[in-house]
């Protein structure tokens, strides 16, 4: 019953934590992926150096996967733009041919798009361009400061006893 109660805390603490968790959670992935660069750094010059070498590089890899992205919108656009002329005559192709048909779409269609509709549509997008740079901002944050600290953890004297190491294993092999 205890160990019932502990995981629906536990979950419940994760539920409303997200907004921490998930940042964390991806910090860790990009400084798995970094950290090896950064430690090669490391060994030939000093720690806030190398730090700053590979967060300008980290920068300059999401800047690029971004502006790619950006690219790909825009050429869908510029498609999309490009051929408005036939999306019109197709348009009015269809509801012509609805309309012989007595189908009526043209009222229920102006009663959805609106500028009101619209700008719904803009806040939304806004809100989620909002998020995305909080969030890629929280990862940068939590991945400078797991870099710095892994110099730490690597000096650490306990960090790499043979007998922490198995005292640590044996718990952990308790706990399963």
């Amino acid at each position: 019953m205890l160990a019932l109660c502990t995981a629906v805390l536990v979950v419940a603490a994760l539920y409303f934590a997200r907004s921490i968790f998930a940042p964390f959670a991806f910090a860790l992935f990009m400084m798995a992926i970094v950290w090896p660069a950064q430690k090669t750094l490391q060994n030939r010059l000093p720690q806030f150096v190398a730090l700053i070498f590979t967060l300008i590089a980290s920068v300059a890899v999401i800047i690029a996967f971004a502006s790619m992205v950006a690219w790909a919108f825009s050429a869908v656009a510029e498609w999309v733009i490009s051929h408005a002329p036939r999306f019109q005559e197709l348009y009015l192709e269809w509801t012509h041919w609805l309309e012989e048909h007595d189908i009526l779409v043209i009222a229920p269609l102006s009663e959805h798009f609106d500028a009101m509709w619209f700008m719904r549509l803009f806040q939304t997008l806004a809100g989620h361009i909002n998020k995305t740079v909080g969030f890629a901002l929280l990862v940068f944050v939590f991945m400078m400061l797991a870099l710095l600290e892994t110099g730490d953890l690597q000096q650490c004297p306990h960090c790499h006893d043979p007998l922490v190491e198995a005292r640590v294993l044996r718990r952990l092999a308790g706990c399963a």
